[in-house]
């Protein structure tokens, strides 16, 4: 008997051609790759708490198998690649080492790292006022010498104390700024070379935008070269504003 012919399906069923034409298998997933960087130079013991329990939810629910996991701690300069499920225990049981190395000066004479940059590299009249007059109220000692011009008027303020604890303060945390930036960028530059989706996890307490330091220009350069994304993780939280502002 002659076969009957074939009803086309009507227009309304037949299914849309992709946009994008593909030779992979529906439903393969290609493995991922992720960077956790666990910046413990500027995170106290009290923060790290917090972030070791957020790294260790992100290595439970966050990724899949399959996919591959380096760990970095920037205090002592640690580096271990798993990939999934295999490596999760080894990775959990590095993150409990981990410390936060920061402990905040609460002398008397303490600066801030951003009023130590405004001070040491911006000279900022109103940061050094400001800290002036902290150190009175603290009764902490130092010489003032005010500058005035020749019509009279105040001119700038300079405290060879204030000065000094600045340029201190400064250069310490751009020490520590530096191991932090040289150490993503050299993740970042290994990224380069695997293929899929790569991400960074920069988890930290924070430090100071410094547009002197080349390091800044020289991370964001390593994530464009390897087409990598840097997500940031505060450890501080969520922090409420002024009531003024509300």
């Amino acid at each position: 008997l002659p076969e009957e012919p074939e009803v086309p399906a009507p227009a309304a069923l037949r299914a849309a051609p992709p946009r994008v034409s593909t030779n992979a298998t529906a439903g393969a997933q290609r493995s991922r790759a992720f960077v956790v960087v666990f910046d413990n130079l500027n995170m106290t013991p009290f923060r790290a708490r917090d972030a070791k329990g957020a790294v260790a939810s992100f290595l439970g629910r966050g990724v899949r198998a399959g996919d591959y996991v380096t760990l970095i701690s920037t205090g002592d300069a640690t580096w271990w690649t798993a990939r999934m499920e295999s490596g999760r225990p080894k990775l959990l049981d590095m993150v409990k080492r981990f410390d936060g190395r920061y402990i905040p000066d609460t002398s008397q004479e303490r600066l801030t790292d951003w009023e130590a940059l405004r001070i040491h590299v911006y000279r900022d009249p109103q940061v050094t006022e400001r800290v002036m007059r902290r150190y009175e109220t603290y009764g902490v000692g130092s010489s003032l010498n005010r500058s005035q011009d020749s019509s009279g008027r105040a001119g700038t303020v300079e405290d060879p104390y204030i000065t000094g604890r600045a340029s201190e303060v400064y250069y310490q945390a751009t020490a520590k700024n530096k191991i932090t930036l040289n150490t993503m960028e050299r993740a970042l530059n290994a990224l380069a070379g695997s293929k899929g989706r790569k991400s960074m996890i920069l988890v930290s307490q924070g430090f100071i935008f410094d547009p002197n330091l080349d390091e800044f220009r020289n991370v964001v350069q390593a994530s464009r070269r390897g087409n990598a994304a840097v997500y940031f993780v505060d450890t501080m939280g969520l922090g409420g504003m002024p009531i003024g502002m509300t």
